[in-house]
């Protein structure tokens, strides 16, 4: 269900990722810090990676659960930016 109020917008997440949020109310979170699913995981923070992770936040606050790719999580680790790019689309299309 789209809400009327949500307002599209971008945050930073301090030099490791970024979230987008959509007029749909879904979230994609993108991020290569030292704690996430990627190349520099335990390696310290940084500008760039040759992968990422992603998570969805629903309109709810709750993650959307990865279980329904066979994985159960709530993020996908150690993805290219081809594969990013579907979870962004994939998240901007729920409803």
């Amino acid at each position: 269900m789209k809400e009327e109020n949500v307002i599209s917008e971008y945050s930073c997440s301090g030099h490791k990722g970024f979230q987008m949020t959509f007029k749909n109310g879904y979230t994609v979170s993108v991020q290569w810090g030292d704690v996430n699913y990627c190349s520099n995981r335990n390696k310290g923070d940084s500008d760039v990676c040759a992968n990422a992770e992603v998570a969805i936040k629903k309109p709810n606050g709750n993650w959307l659960d990865f279980s329904i790719f066979g994985e159960g999580h709530i993020s996908e680790g150690w993805l290219t930016t081809d594969e990013v790019v579907k979870y962004i689309v994939l998240a901007q299309s729920l409803d």
